[in-house]
């Protein structure tokens, strides 16, 4: 499903971080731990094809994505792999409703609003489904970041810092889904967080230092 070798990225004209191996297979929940700064972030954008690796290579259904160019990445991007960025983007003229069917449009999937409906009622945001997404607080907005990851069920699940706004009841509903998406859809996925309350509900796992 997902397997690095030989990852590096250079930060400034000398520093180098390189990052450890990774075999992620179909239904794996893999979670990347570890303190702010130790390159979290970047490892998970490099995964998405978002950034270029000094060195090395990602593979995903047998597809180095580090070969692709940028117009392929993309399309490959929306078809595969659902991102949950650690800071929610949304188009905010459009309501939460309006957001997903646009996440189901651009890949070219019809519009499918019972499986919206059916993701906003696990996420606990059906009642929100015409509020501009502007007027969301910041638990609803990451939220529904998962709901828009999941709505056209990705085989590759990338989540960056997913708990850091939510308190310990939602961190479980959200750790939860995200599992549960893998199980049911034959998914992987990625987790990186410095969140410790995460380290014990993981059997795989790296640290990062």
């Amino acid at each position: 499903m997902l397997s690095t070798r030989n990852l590096s990225i250079r930060y400034g004209q000398e520093n180098v971080i390189t990052f450890p191996d990774m075999n992620v297979s179909q239904k794996d929940a893999f979670l990347i731990h570890g303190p702010s700064g130790c390159g979290k972030t970047t490892l998970l954008h490099i995964l998405a094809g978002l950034i270029k690796p000094l060195t090395g290579n990602v593979n995903i259904f047998n597809q180095d994505i580090t070969n692709l160019r940028s117009s392929h990445i993309d399309l490959f991007r929306g078809t595969h792999i659902g991102i949950c960025l650690q800071r929610p983007i949304f188009i905010q003229s459009l309501s939460v409703l309006e957001n997903l069917i646009l996440a189901q449009e651009l890949i070219g999937h019809k519009k499918n609003i019972n499986v919206i409906y059916d993701q906003l009622s696990q996420l606990q945001l059906n009642n929100k489904v015409h509020q501009k997404t502007y007027s969301l607080s910041q638990g609803e907005q990451q939220r529904l970041m998962f709901a828009r990851a999941l709505i056209n069920n990705p085989k590759l699940i990338l989540a960056d810092e997913p708990t850091s706004a939510l308190d310990d009841l939602n961190t479980n509903i959200i750790i939860e889904l995200l599992k549960n998406q893998c199980q049911e859809h034959h998914a992987a996925l990625v987790i990186v967080s410095h969140d410790e309350r995460l380290f014990s509900k993981f059997q795989n796992k790296i640290r990062l230092k």
